[in-house]
């Protein structure tokens, strides 16, 4: 997808993040392995962010977003360590304007491609394509909380109860750089 970045944007966002800068890097990081839109990580409960569970309870906008199980990737773990102690705005440290305003900051910083955070959602759902070719459709949907074209969750999205393992084991196995 034209909106997914690329692995060498990824590494770029993960040296940003290993370089101290400020969270803004390990947002779009959580949102590219959890393939969380924006407005849920401003919704988020912090309290539903099981760190040994390795599972955030959470989502919104869809029957088949709300309240999924989106399991936390093993490489984003230390991400979300760092960043829940400062959580104010759901899991964010920063009201919206100031979030936008450091995202602008890292994309010039990093010399990525100007796409708004939406793309790591995008980012996600593309590597759990090309990268791991054996996952369905209705486990992917499952991971990122997607409905059908239609806006209403289809019978996969509503009756396979995808096993948090399972799920599990398609984010360890995405490749972002």
């Amino acid at each position: 997808s034209k909106d997914a970045r690329t692995c060498q944007e990824m590494q770029a966002i993960w040296n940003d993040w290993q370089n101290g800068q400020p969270s803004i890097s390990g947002y779009a990081l959580v949102m590219a392995y959890t393939g969380m839109r924006t407005g849920e990580l401003f919704a988020q409960d912090v309290s539903r962010v099981d760190l040994p569970g390795r599972c955030i309870v959470g989502g919104i906008k869809t029957a088949a977003g709300r309240d999924r199980e989106i399991p936390i990737a093993e490489p984003i773990v230390p991400v979300l360590q760092a960043l829940l102690p400062r959580a104010r705005y759901g899991l964010v440290d920063r009201d919206e304007n100031a979030y936008y305003a450091e995202w602008k900051n890292m994309v010039q910083r990093t010399g990525i491609r100007p796409l708004g955070s939406y793309c790591q959602r995008h980012t996600c759902y593309t590597r759990l394509h090309e990268i791991v070719p054996a996952i369905s459709d209705v486990t992917i949907n499952a991971i990122i909380g997607h409905s059908n074209s239609r806006g209403k969750s289809s019978l996969g999205d509503t009756y396979a109860h995808i096993s948090l393992a399972a799920k599990l084991e398609a984010v360890n196995q995405m490749k972002m750089v």
